[in-house]
C-alpha cells in the first residue's frame, strides 16, 4: 500500500510532517505516536494493516524527529514530554474530524495517555508503553541533570550529544543510522517523563470510560513487561494482548498478530 506524505501547519508556521495510509478522510482514524527516538516510519509495517473500509491511519513525525523540525516547539531546548503532548493534541485538532483512536508505542504511550485524558480521542491503544515508573535500568535523577546540562550546552552536535548517541546505540541497541540530534530530542523527552502525571491522567481516562487496548511482549528488553501490565490495571482495562516474543518493537515484529487483535477490539466499540 502506498503511503501519502502531508503536513499540518502549526500556528507558528512550522509544519508537522505526517504519513497517511488509506483515504484522505475516513470515519475512523488511527493516529500513531512514536517513541523516543522514532518517526512515522516506525509504523510502515503495522499502519497499512489497519486500513479498512471507512478507516485510515496517520502517523506523525514528532518535533526533532524524522522530517519535522524541532522548531515546531521553538527548538531542541524546548522539547519535553509536556510539549510533545501539546503538539499531538494540536495536530488532532488540525486533522479532518473522525473517530480518533490514538496509538502510542514506547514513550508514545505516555504521550497518548496525556492527550487522551483531555477527552479529545475516542479510544487509545498502547504498544509496549512506558508506564507508572521508570525502568529498572534507568536513573531518572542522573538522567534529568545530564539532560539539563546538555540543553545548556546548545543544540549541538557536541561532545555531550555524541556521548548521548553512543549510549542509545551501545546500551539500548538503537541503529547508528539515526541522526545524532534525534537522540537529543529523544533524551529530552524521556528525561522529562512525569510519572505522577501519568497516574493522574490514567485515572482520568478510566473515569471517562475511554476504551483502552494494550499490547505487550514478555521479552521486551527496553521497558519491562510488568510496567505495561501495571499501567493497564491503572487504566482499568482487561483488553490485553500478551505475547511471549517480539521484543520492544512490537509494531514491526508482531505486526500481523497485533493488527488482527486491533481490528477485533475496534469492532467491539460503540458504532459511529
Amino acid at each position: 500500500m502506498t503511503a501519502t506524505h502531508f503536513t499540518l501547519e502549526f500556528p507558528n508556521g512550522v509544519p508537522l510532517h505526517c504519513t497517511r495510509w488509506g483515504p484522505a478522510t475516513a470515519r475512523t482514524t488511527y493516529v500513531f505516536v512514536h517513541g523516543a527516538p522514532g518517526s512515522a516510519k516506525d509504523f510502515d509495517v503495522l499502519g497499512p494493516l489497519l486500513v479498512a473500509p471507512g478507516t485510515n491511519v496517520i502517523a506523525f513525525d514528532l518535533p526533532g524527529n524524522g522530517r519535522t523540525s524541532a522548531d515546531v516547539v521553538g527548538g531542541y531546548y524546548y522539547i519535553d514530554s509536556a510539549a510533545v503532548a501539546d503538539v499531538v493534541a494540536t495536530a488532532l485538532s488540525l486533522l479532518p474530524p473522525a473517530r480518533f483512536l490514538l496509538v502510542g508505542h514506547s514513550m508514545g504511550g505516555h504521550t497518548t495517555v496525556h492527550v487522551a485524558a483531555r477527552g479529545c480521542v475516542d479510544g487509545i491503544l498502547l504498544m509496549n508503553p512506558m508506564g507508572l515508573r521508570a525502568g529498572r535500568r534507568h536513573q531518572p535523577r542522573l538522567e534529568y541533570w545530564f539532560g539539563w546540562l546538555m540543553r545548556h550546552c546548545g543544540d549541538g552536535p557536541n561532545a555531550l550529544t555524541r556521548w548521548n548517541k553512543s549510549i542509545y546505540i551501545n546500551k539500548m541497541r538503537f541503529p547508528d543510522t539515526i541522526p545524532e540530534l534525534e537522540f537529543v530530542a529523544a533524551f529530552y523527552r524521556m528525561t522529562t517523563a512525569d510519572f505522577d502525571r501519568v497516574a493522574i491522567d490514567a485515572d482520568a481516562i478510566r473515569d471517562q470510560q475511554i476504551p483502552v487496548f494494550v499490547a505487550l511482549t514478555k521479552d521486551d528488553k527496553v521497558i519491562e513487561y510488568d510496567i505495561g501490565t501495571a499501567l493497564a490495571a491503572r487504566l482499568g482495562t482487561k483488553n490485553l494482548l500478551i505475547l511471549d516474543k517480539g521484543g520492544h518493537n512490537i509494531v514491526v515484529t508482531q505486526a500481523q498478530t497485533v493488527a488482527k487483535a486491533v481490528h477485533e477490539w475496534t469492532a467491539t466499540l460503540s458504532p459511529l
